[in-house]
């Protein structure tokens, strides 16, 4: 069953695939054929990213990835990466030909970040507004863009040669309701919540505003760099930042944050946050411990 499929029922089935003993592994790597798609590096001098194809042959399945060679190990890249799911055609053609499939999530806590508003009613209105901080392949918000096309998201990516790999490889598209901006994600909270930099969709003249909220802010920002915390980067831990994404939210808003870290830091990151949360806020928090974090 498709993801699409349990929109309408995420509460049932958060409990349901939290609490579930499979596997959450896509297929083996012995039967894994791998496809190097292209190797994209920064003008700047940032760094070389990879994008490669994985094709298993059984389960005619097939995903995508973007692997940056600052990672130094395989768990490193699948923290930070996300796999999108492609299309299978047939075995004559290249795999990089092959079309994403926007409306499968394959890693597990991406699937968690966006069950998390459904189960707690941030997005059960008609137009809710969205921002995700932190792009990598698009997985997250293109999901949220196909399931249902009437929210307005905006995707803020600090680094210029993601949005190209996104838009090159993996299918992400600018809309009247989805929009990519390339800056800083702390930078874009800031100039949001005080003032009228931004235009919000749907870009309008109209939507030049301040004080702007959202229903939902979701954070998934990383930094390989770090060997305490990865994810979110540093800038996220910030209490002055962390009261920002706290003012880009209406009462009943929630920011859901990508948590990789020591399990001996987790609680103290939770705790950080929770200075910032409403009361009735907190009463109706679900966390997902060490992959998702709903405040």
């Amino acid at each position: 069953m498709k993801f699409t499929d349990l929109l309408d029922r995420f509460p049932q089935f958060y409990v349901k695939y939290m609490t579930s003993s499979e596997s959450k592994t896509l297929v083996s790597p012995q039967r894994t054929r791998i496809e190097r798609v292209d190797r994209i590096c920064a003008e700047s001098g940032g760094g070389c990213y990879v994008v490669s194809d994985f094709v298993d042959s059984k389960t005619n399945e097939a995903w995508r990835a973007i692997h940056s060679e600052k990672a130094t190990n395989s768990s490193q890249m699948e923290s930070h990466f996300s796999r999108a799911a492609l299309i299978v055609q047939n075995d004559t053609t290249s795999s990089k030909d092959w079309s994403v499939d926007h409306t499968t999530i394959l890693a597990q806590y991406i699937a968690v970040m966006a069950a998390l508003p459904f189960a707690t009613g941030s997005l059960l209105k008609a137009k809710p507004t969205i921002l995700s901080i932190g792009l990598g392949g698009g997985v997250l918000d293109m999901f949220l863009h196909t399931a249902r096309p009437k929210f307005e998201v905006t995707v803020v990516e600090s680094d210029p040669t993601i949005i190209d790999i996104a838009h090159k490889w993996f299918g992400v598209e600018e809309t009247t309701n989805r929009k990519t901006v390339n800056d800083s994600g702390i930078d874009f909270l800031s100039n949001t919540v005080k003032n009228d930099r931004y235009r919000i969709p749907p870009w309008t003249p109209d939507s030049f505003r301040s004080g702007r909220q959202y229903d939902v802010v979701f954070v998934d920002a990383c930094d390989l760099s770090s060997d305490n915390v990865t994810c979110p980067s540093a800038p996220f831990l910030d209490r002055a930042n962390i009261a920002d994404i706290s003012d880009s939210l209406p009462t009943s808003g929630d920011v859901v944050v990508n948590v990789v870290a020591r399990s001996d830091l987790t609680e103290k990151l939770y705790d950080r946050r929770r200075h910032h949360e409403p009361v009735e806020r907190s009463r109706q928090r679900i966390r997902a411990e060490g992959v998702a974090e709903d405040c």
